[in-house]
């Protein structure tokens, strides 16, 4: 077969497809129990967060999981384990200094957070406990870049299935206790399953570290590279910072309830990037393999290969995902305008196109990271310039807007690095 699709690849695809099927239905059930039990504002308010810590995380992150991929999958390629370890070695401790610092940041932050976006200033404490959920995310960088790195996919999968579904169970919980759903319910049974499952991740990539890369000298030569690697990640990401800007601008112009209609809207858009995140995944590691060994006309195949299937799929789905979203939005007593259903109608369109575009960053990975630092800073300034008056005159549309302008701003910027890129 042309490309890089082997069995191997395939099977790891439909397993991934299972595990994040079952992560899409959490998200779901999830969506519904905070919104019913606890309100719209309950779950636009979380969502706010969500959003806030991402724009944090990106504006300090230097992506330890990246460059584990790339450095880790190199020292195997090569028979370089010092280069392994000296992979592993970095990402951690950069993973506990810059935790630390986001922890600190987003406490310090709790306040403002909560009287400015939320409108709500007796929500602070609410907001400082979701500085836990960061820091125990953002501690899964080196283990799962060590785990990608290995093709280690099911085991990834097992725990990114296995969360949400411990998330809704603890939602569950208070819902049948007779209790409202509250904020910090919210927050409290993300934070137990993330915190569980992030420790199992950090176990799995000390097993290495202390077996058998133990007595192998970690190959600091390699350093001055990996510090290359991680500035442009990390300018790359703190570009991108304003990524979640969007949802914390409409909460700002609007209130929390408004963005709880748009997540609503998101998370039902929720299979594309199902669609296309198990593919990322699995081409992240075989690209960089791919370009080591000078067979770069694999990766054309492969995304060609891919997308074509990814059509097939994607256009169907929004004739499935319509009506359910009237009955389901009823359902749950959030009923739309006739501008919602607009803003729905081209944030599909949106997703469709974003899901043929997986391959962008593995690329750029494998290539040049500055490909996607352009990449970055042209739609952070388009998203920038065009977030504000477009979420304040618009509302929901507005963001739909804003993320069309966007996706147009690069999307022919990245079929031009594919042609020159790729020969």
């Amino acid at each position: 077969m042309s490309g890089l699709v082997d069995r191997r690849f395939k099977r790891n695809v439909l397993v991934n497809y299972g595990a994040t099927a079952i992560s899409v239905a959490a998200g779901f059930a999830h969506v519904t129990l905070v919104t019913r039990f606890g309100g719209v504002d309950v779950y636009g308010s979380f969502g706010i967060l969500v959003a806030f810590s991402a724009m944090l995380t990106n504006l300090m992150t230097v992506r330890t999981n990246d460059a584990v991929v790339v450095f880790y999958k190199r020292g195997s390629a090569t028979q370089d384990p010092g280069l392994c370890k000296m992979a592993l070695l970095v990402g951690l401790c950069l993973d506990i200094l810059i935790g630390g610092l986001l922890f600190g940041a987003f406490a310090l932050c709790a306040p403002w957070i909560a009287q400015a976006v939320l409108k709500r200033p007796d929500l602070a404490s609410d907001v400082a406990l979701y500085g836990w959920i960061l820091l125990a995310t953002f501690l899964r960088g080196t283990p799962i870049g060590y785990l990608t790195a290995r093709e280690r996919f099911p085991l990834i999968y097992a725990l990114n299935a296995g969360e949400p579904v411990v998330r809704i169970a603890l939602i569950g919980l208070v819902v049948l206790s007779g209790a409202a759903v509250t904020l910090r319910d919210v927050i409290t049974a993300v934070l137990l399953p993330t915190a569980a499952f992030s420790l199992i991740a950090y176990i799995l990539v000390l097993v290495p570290l202390l077996g058998r890369l133990r007595p192998v000298p970690a190959a600091w030569g390699a350093l001055r590279d990996y510090a290359k690697f991680s500035l442009s990640t990390f300018l790359s990401s703190t570009i991108r910072a304003a990524g979640g800007i969007d949802t914390v601008v409409l909460g700002y112009v609007t209130n929390p309830a408004t963005v709880g209609l748009v997540n609503i809207l998101r998370q039902f858009l929720a299979p594309f990037p199902f669609l296309a995140a198990p593919i990322n995944g699995q081409a992240y590691p075989r690209f960089v393999q791919a370009v080591s060994e000078h067979k770069r006309a694999e990766i054309t195949a492969t995304i060609a290969q891919v997308n074509q299937k990814l059509r097939l799929v994607a256009l169907p789905l929004i004739a499935v995902l319509a009506p359910g979203l009237v009955g389901y939005t009823l359902w749950v007593g959030v009923p739309l305008a006739a501008t919602d259903y607009l803003a729905f109608a081209l944030m599909a369109l949106t997703a469709v196109v974003t899901s043929t575009m997986w391959w962008c960053r593995p690329l750029s990975h494998a290539t040049n990271p500055n490909i996607s630092l352009r990449a970055d800073i042209l739609s952070t300034v388009t998203l920038v310039v065009t977030v504000y008056p477009l979420a304040l005159f618009f509302g929901v549309l507005g963001v739909a807007l804003c993320q069309a302008a966007v996706l147009a701003s690069i999307y022919f910027y990245w079929r031009r690095v594919l042609r020159g890129v790729v020969v």
